[in-house]
């Protein structure tokens, strides 16, 4: 009987993933097309684009181009892929030359330069600038190759317009990071250079995993508090959505979580009670008005 509910909780939980991060692709693809209709970017007001931060085999970069060629075929959606793996050189490569598009050959880092590149022979998508994580995995065998970086945040405050309640029409740019627990590094530098506020959608995909566990309560405060971190920043915050994979996230070991999370019960405690002691303390309170 367990083990039937747990079969139905995993199904319910893939589905109900599924389901947000179609919810997202659908509407960037609707939103490009309601551009187009209007007329914005025939007009010269407005820049679309893909960027595919970990493109891999260019799966999902190739099928979000079918989807805006169809709901859009009058426009041109200016398609970027980061991918280091030079296996894939040539397919990413196909797919940029029919797209019009970009394949950088390089990680996406907080600044240029050459990073160790760990490969897995089991799954390519396990290709990590992670050591922790590549040694950890399955498939691993040792394999190391030294890749170019770019800095991401230079490269979207290059290329994407600058947003604002004024001008929100000025780009359309939707980005899917995709790193392998890398994003715990190079979040922080996008945000801190304001590189996030020139995207109008952000697909993360988080590894919790992937990462040593002495640094996974700052990535689960990191992740929670994104939105609200950029709700401040930016005058036209994204869309943001967290891709929460079980098999990247789940049923890890968080240390220093426990007492962070106790640490902050005591102090919501402390504060209620310094509240309290204000308001019974606080003067005019239970004084009789004089008669006249």
């Amino acid at each position: 009987m367990l083990f039937f509910f747990l079969m139905i909780q995993g199904a319910w939980s893939r589905s109900a993933r599924h389901h947000a991060i179609e919810g997202v692709k659908r509407d960037f693809v609707a939103a490009v097309a309601a551009a187009s209709a209007a007329g914005d970017a025939a007009r010269g007001k407005q820049h679309f684009a893909l960027l595919d931060v970990g493109a891999n085999t260019g799966t999902f970069a190739e099928m979000m181009m079918e989807r805006l060629s169809r709901a859009a075929p009058r426009e041109h959606v200016h398609l970027v892929m980061y991918e280091p793996q030079p296996q894939f050189r040539s397919r990413l490569g196909s797919i940029a030359r029919r797209w019009r598009g970009t394949h950088v050959g390089a990680a996406a880092w907080t600044q240029a330069g050459n990073l160790s590149f760990f490969l897995n022979d089991a799954n390519s998508e396990a290709a990590t600038l992670e050591e922790a994580s590549a040694t950890s995995s399955r498939g691993y065998r040792g394999q190391v190759l030294t890749v170019p970086a770019v800095d991401l945040a230079e490269h979207l405050l290059e290329t994407l317009p600058v947003l604002s309640p004024q001008n929100p029409n000025a780009s359309l740019a939707f980005l899917k990071l995709d790193v392998e627990g890398a994003e715990f590094e190079l979040l922080p530098n996008l945000i801190s250079r304001g590189a996030l506020c020139r995207l109008r959608y952000l697909l993360i995909e988080w590894h919790l995993a992937h990462v040593a566990p002495e640094r996974r309560a700052t990535g689960l405060a990191l992740k929670g508090a994104l939105p609200a971190i950029l709700g401040s920043a930016c005058a036209l915050p994204p869309v943001v959505l967290h891709d929460d994979m079980p098999l990247n996230n789940a049923g890890l070991a968080v240390p220093g979580a426990a007492e962070a999370a106790a640490a902050l019960v005591v102090a919501a405690q402390h504060s209620g009670r310094k509240h309290t002691q204000k308001r019974k303390s606080s003067p005019g309170r239970n004084v009789r008005s004089k008669p006249q």
